[in-house]
């Protein structure tokens, strides 16, 4: 077979007509708007659609009181319902029971005056400062406040 029986009479290095090119960039920009718009489409969609999905899957928050009779606490830490109660000279403070980690229940240890976390070994100080571990922040602190008999009332916020 020969060049001008495989190519025409004009060869394989013969000019392109314009049409051709024509022909071409009219592909190409046909094609660039069709993903444009679709990209477009896609984005309206999920503007649309995140409202109601983010509805349906709301995790509501509860806020539990958890109350302390100070007569009743034994020593300078009492621990109820995923709060700690610190009594520290004359500081008293709460601090959640949840490590900052990945909100495991931590343990007090006595002896050491420290917070453990049992899942990924983060500890704490009795501040609720952290000292070693996985987790990057301190122990939360929750406001206390009192009730008209003395007792220590802890407002304690869950997703439920």
């Amino acid at each position: 077979m020969t060049l001008t029986q495989k190519f025409g009479k004009r060869g394989p290095f013969a000019r392109v007509s314009p049409s051709v090119l024509k022909d071409q960039h009219v592909k190409r920009r046909s094609f660039l708007k069709n993903i444009l718009s679709r990209l477009l489409k896609i984005s309206a969609a999920i503007i649309l659609v995140y409202p109601i999905i983010s509805y349906l899957f709301y995790r509501k928050t509860r806020i539990r009181r958890v109350t302390f009779r100070l007569s009743e606490c034994p020593g300078e830490i009492s621990f109820k319902k995923e709060v700690y109660l610190i009594k520290k000279g004359n500081d008293l403070y709460a601090l959640s029971a949840h490590c900052s980690h990945l909100g495991c229940i931590i343990n007090f240890d006595q002896k050491t005056e420290k917070f453990h976390c049992p899942c990924h070994g983060s500890i704490f100080d009795i501040h609720g400062n952290r000292l070693a571990g996985p987790a990057r922040r301190p122990l939360s602190r929750i406001p206390i406040e009192f009730d008209k008999d003395g007792n220590v009332l802890v407002k304690v916020r869950r997703t439920a």
